[in-house]
């Protein structure tokens, strides 16, 4: 993973509170050689982009989606985010050791801490436990260790004496068994697909759909829920993600909809009234019930975790008996909460959290803030190697979440 830290030719003077509260902390952390090397990066990274961006430190890509859709002044950028998410959050570095980054891990974290989660298998390379664990289930999600955006997630459902994947074609029980053998012997996981809350059905065909909810630790310890964002499947991929087709729509602190919105080629953002696929109207009715319960979990999941996490993203499965948590991402992106609430993340609730959160970071890791940074995730770690030092928190975890020793 890749981390870097432009500074704009805007740095010193950033119309936006948050960015300008960053970019100056960076400046008055770094030396004249740093800040020298900062600045090339920017004029290289923005390149292209109108002039308005480029000052701002906007990629061109970005400013392109941007097109009216929200004020350029506030838009919190892909190449700030990780930066900021960075200093914000020390316990997910290195990547491979993270709770949020490694699928087995956290999966495993779930199961320890009780929260509501899908019924998964991981760390075993047994096929008779494999196809014994698949045994009744009418569907399943496999997903590769480390990936995100959905890349590599597959959805099978069983059809008569076999499966079928999300795209209609047939697989027989043993080739998925071996399939799902290979999946974990390569640190993935395999899970129980949820069945998505009924009124929420013909808004997302192909993925259960998610609240992504905010949640940030303040200075006195305080967690809050924030930049409530609902994702649904455009169509019928088995993920919501916004990179594939996904729909977000705005959801309000105290969980009203707003409007939805989706990416239209080429680099495009549209609102919807319909769904794309089904043509159902996007009238999402009252959700604050089940908002509050997905909220709640999140904050749960977030207290679960040590003092070095101080923001996450939670996507928070919305299924037929209740949410369950399916990924806490260490480092969320917040272009559908930007296009869906159509503001900055400044301008809402969630950027004041954020500042405040990032004024309580030490001087020391300001200092230690890098212009450019690279971690190496192995995606195909072994899963016995992946726990060292981690066994005493499992130990006492049923067999399907046990990793293999």
């Amino acid at each position: 993973m890749l981390t870097l830290r432009p500074l704009p030719p805007a740095a010193a003077d950033h119309p936006d509170p948050l960015l300008g509260f960053y970019y100056a902390r960076l400046s008055a952390a770094w030396s004249g050689g740093a800040i020298v090397g900062a600045r090339l990066l920017s004029a290289m990274l923005c390149a292209g982009a109108p002039r308005q961006a480029r000052r701002l430190g906007i990629p061109g890509k970005e400013a392109g989606w941007i097109g009216g859709q929200l004020p350029v002044a506030h838009y919190f950028s892909q190449l700030a985010r990780r930066g900021v998410h960075r200093l914000l959050n020390p316990s997910a570095i290195p990547l491979v050791a993270s709770r949020l980054k490694n699928k087995v891990s956290f999966a495993a974290f779930l199961a320890a801490n009780k929260l509501p989660a899908p019924a998964t298998i991981a760390g075993t390379t047994d096929l008779h436990s494999v196809a014994s664990w698949l045994r009744g289930l009418p569907s399943i999600v496999v997903k590769p260790n480390f990936s995100s955006r959905g890349h590599g997630v597959e959805r099978f459902q069983r059809s008569g004496q076999g499966w079928t994947d999300s795209r209609g074609r047939t697989v027989d029980e043993t080739a998925l068994v071996g399939m799902a053998g290979r999946m974990l012997a390569a640190g993935g996981i395999v899970q129980a697909a949820v069945p998505t809350l009924p009124r929420l059905a013909a808004l997302s065909p192909g993925a259960l759909p998610t609240l992504r909810v905010n949640t940030i630790r303040l200075g006195n310890g305080e967690i809050l829920g924030l930049g409530l964002v609902l994702r649904l499947g455009g169509g019928d991929a088995p993920v919501d993600n916004f990179s594939r087709g996904g729909i977000a729509v705005a959801i309000s602190d105290d969980g009203c909809a707003g409007e939805a919105v989706a990416k239209a080629a080429p680099g495009k953002i549209v609102r919807l009234r319909v769904h794309p696929a089904t043509h159902a109207p996007l009238d999402l009715g009252d959700l604050a019930d089940v908002v509050r319960q997905a909220v709640a979990i999140a904050m749960r999941a977030h207290a679960a975790l040590d003092a070095g996490y101080r923001v996450v993203g939670w996507d928070v499965g919305l299924g037929a008996t209740g949410p369950v948590l399916i990924e806490g991402n260490w480092n969320p992106g917040h272009q559908l909460t930007q296009f869906a609430h159509a503001a900055g993340v400044s301008q809402l609730s969630l950027g004041k959290a954020y500042l405040e959160a990032l004024s309580h970071v030490p001087d020391d890791d300001w200092l230690s803030a890098t212009v450019l940074a690279y971690d190496l995730v192995r995606m195909r770690q072994p899963a016995s190697a992946r726990f060292t030092g981690d066994a005493e928190a499992h130990a006492s975890l049923p067999p399907p979440y046990r990793p293999a020793r």
